[in-house]
């Protein structure tokens, strides 16, 4: 069935999905993250069944309906460099490098654009440079890659070869504390947006790490009139959110917590929602940042 949106006086009509549920190809098995590259090139980490089949990141083409093409695979189950235990995170920078990130052996790998290991960094720990079951990653304009540090509450920005350069966040839920961050965005200024997991909120910081704003609540919202049907896991989804107010799926009884965040041009921010930990993420509605 077709799905009109409007936002901003703009509509967005529904085209087509992209991708099924497999272990290779361009199929999905768990996927937690992706990230567009040039070229409506899709990098997507798969966390892959509790057999660890369909683990990887999968290099898939975007096309239109039925055109998308398998470019390469890589980042699959095993030890030794260029393989995995827990994926998640996946990001791209304007050299055609991609980082994934290792919750379970702390460690940040790098590929090149074809799926060719490069290099790794991460040693388990909190001090700088140090991490704590590392999550969501974003690469800045200039190069540097920002990195939810989970465990240990923060966000860590290092350069393309691994050398700490920052750090910000600690545990707690007050303005600019984190309780298990996952997911983190930017937007065109370069502000940052990260998915305060445990807070139920979203937190927008300046690219310099300082809080600016947040969204979201612990909670639920009545549904709202015309919500409709999105999810399996959740019967409603409210067209559209309010700034500073609780926005998500609204299945009746559950308070879902964020976990990937991303933003559009024209300011829209989009999250998805999981109700366990770890979860695979189910869709929420946007928000407009202040």
């Amino acid at each position: 069935m077709p799905l009109t949106t409007v936002a901003r006086g703009r509509v967005y009509e529904w085209s087509h999905a992209v991708g099924r549920g497999a272990q290779s190809g361009t199929g999905f098995n768990y996927p937690q993250t992706m990230c567009l590259a040039k070229g409506g090139v899709a990098y997507v980490a798969n966390r892959g069944n509790e057999n660890n089949f369909g683990m990887r990141v999968n290099e898939v083409k975007i096309g239109g309906p039925g055109e998308e093409e398998l470019l390469a695979e890589f980042f699959q189950w095993g030890e030794g460099d260029g393989r995995s235990t827990w994926p998640f995170g996946v990001a791209t920078d304007g050299r055609d490098q991609v980082y994934v990130s290792d919750e379970w052996n702390n460690t940040i790998s790098v590929f090149d654009s074809k799926g060719k290991f490069q290099r790794k960094w991460g040693k388990t720990g909190s001090g700088d440079g140090e991490l704590m079951r590392p999550a969501g990653l974003v690469c800045e304009k200039n190069g540097n890659l920002i990195v939810v540090d989970s465990g240990n509450n923060r966000l860590q920005v290092f350069n393309g070869e691994g050398k700490f350069l920052a750090k910000c966040g600690k545990a707690g839920s007050g303005d600019g504390e984190f309780n298990q961050p996952w997911g983190v965005t930017l937007d065109q200024a370069g502000n940052i947006y990260v998915a305060d997991w445990k807070n139920h909120r979203i937190q927008k910081l300046s690219p310099q790490g300082k809080f600016m704003m947040k969204i979201g609540e612990y909670g639920t919202v009545p549904a709202p009139a015309g919500a409709f049907a999105v999810s399996y896991m959740g019967p409603y989804m409210s067209p559209a959110g309010t700034p500073g107010q609780a926005c998500s799926i609204i299945p009746p009884t559950s308070p879902w917590i964020p976990t990937a965040i991303s933003t559009w041009p024209t300011g829209v921010i989009i999250g998805s929602v999981s109700s366990t930990p770890r979860e695979a993420p189910s869709p929420i509605s946007s928000a407009m940042p202040r």
